[in-house]
């Protein structure tokens, strides 16, 4: 049986530590989930799983409750080029 201890460095019921879950997205950066699997010898989904909760952290939209009224600074149009000949 594993001795499950509360720890400042992995979240919860995780497997993993947050500097194992930062490597890991680090490499898939340059690499696949299957390869990220594969040269760390872990599942496929343990690297998908912390592929998407990085994901829900940095890009999930931020909420809007609240909000009555959006301003904005600035409003570009792209221009169009007629080459005439």
């Amino acid at each position: 049986m594993t001795d499950r201890r509360k720890s400042p460095f992995a979240t919860g019921s995780r497997t993993y530590t947050h500097r194992f879950a930062k490597y890991v997205v680090d490499l898939l950066r340059a690499m696949t989930l299957k390869d990220v699997a594969n040269h760390l010898g872990v599942s496929w989904d343990v690297i998908k799983e912390i592929h998407s909760v990085y994901l829900q952290c940095h890009y999930n939209p931020p909420s809007l409750k609240g909000v009555e009224s959006i301003g904005i600074d600035e409003f570009a149009v792209k221009s169009l080029f007629i080459a005439i000949k």
